[in-house]
């Protein structure tokens, strides 16, 4: 706006004008029109409110009411937006989160070129509908719900932020499949409000038509040992101890080992030796002299050798050796 102050001294001057002329900062001049009418809304009404607008236009920007002594000031443009980024970052960094709420304004007049935002006093007044709405919306983007109806003032939407980070910082997963979110154990498909027995967190399922009390810390721990278990069912190898394996059954029900000789039952040998042609691998018969003899670990270590990438780039290089 362009500045229309006339200088001061000026003998034609009302107190008004005076007072204005040697305010050179227009936030300064701002404060003293909001002071102004205060007094006018209050003792001339709506006819006093027109006429001191009229002659000093910087005031249209304030907003006021007859008989009412509240008068705010129209917010820059993109400051609902502003509120609604900064409450992202309070639900998205620590660190913004826990700084206070003067370096928070402080910030905010630096981005508007103002110093109209009081830092001691700005997150303690009043949020208008707009701003609530685009600060819920930054909550909902989030995942986590907000009524309105509980933040008042930027002060209370940065305590919303700290609860709902709390609540974030809780969802968990404590075995594979087993997740805890917003106070709730999940299980599959199955969801149970988590109560607190003493210290310990639990949860009260119905089973066999009574109500158990299961701890959490029991439920991850079993949950985790089948999930070990699950994970090791067809490898012997995974077992920690013969004692873990114990008598199971660790091959698969439809596994089928391939025979390493040729047997009288017409089968084809698939050992090494069978693939490289140096054995028959034609169907066997009765009429043959008998099953040949197994070979050796060494015979059939010598039988792949050929086909090692190995042995096929240099004879002579150990496969083995380090580099």
């Amino acid at each position: 706006m362009t500045d229309i102050r006339l200088p001061a001294g000026l003998h034609h001057m009302d107190e008004d004008e005076q007072a204005l002329a040697i305010m050179p900062s227009r936030d300064d001049r701002m404060k003293y029109h909001t002071k102004r009418l205060r007094s006018i809304a209050y003792i001339s009404g709506a006819e006093g409110l027109a006429a001191y607008k009229s002659k000093h236009p910087e005031a249209r920007k304030l907003l006021a009411k007859p008989g009412n002594p509240s008068v705010s000031r129209i917010k820059p443009a993109g400051y609902d937006a502003y509120l609604a980024n900064l409450t992202t970052r309070w639900l998205s960094n620590d660190t913004a989160l826990a700084a206070t709420n003067t370096a928070d304004v402080q910030r905010m007049n630096a981005h508007f070129a103002t110093t109209r935002f009081n830092p001691a006093k700005q997150f303690s007044l009043g949020l208008g509908k707009p701003a609530k709405a685009a600060i819920q919306q930054a909550f909902n983007a989030r995942g986590v719900p907000l009524d309105t109806s509980t933040i008042q003032t930027m002060s209370d939407v940065r305590k919303a932020a700290k609860a709902a980070n709390a609540r974030i910082a809780l969802d968990r997963q404590i075995a594979p499949g087993v997740t805890v979110s917003d106070g709730k154990l999940t299980v599959g498909r199955d969801t149970y409000a988590i109560t607190h027995n003493g210290a310990r967190e639990c949860i009260r399922p119905r089973i066999n038509g009574k109500v158990r009390r299961l701890h959490l810390d029991e439920i991850g721990w079993l949950a985790g040992r089948l999930a070990g278990l699950a994970e090791c069912r067809d490898d012997p190898l995974l077992y920690s101890s013969i004692e873990d394996m114990g008598e199971r059954d660790y091959l698969p029900e439809t596994a089928t080992l391939l025979p390493l000789a040729a047997d009288q039952t017409g089968e084809c040998d698939y050992s090494p030796v069978a693939v490289t042609g140096e054995r028959d691998c034609s169907p066997c018969s009765e009429t043959k002299a008998g099953p040949a003899e197994p070979l050796t670990l060494t015979e059939r270590i010598a039988a792949l050798k050929p086909y090692s990438p190995a042995h096929a780039a240099d004879p002579n290089v150990d496969p083995l050796a380090l580099s």
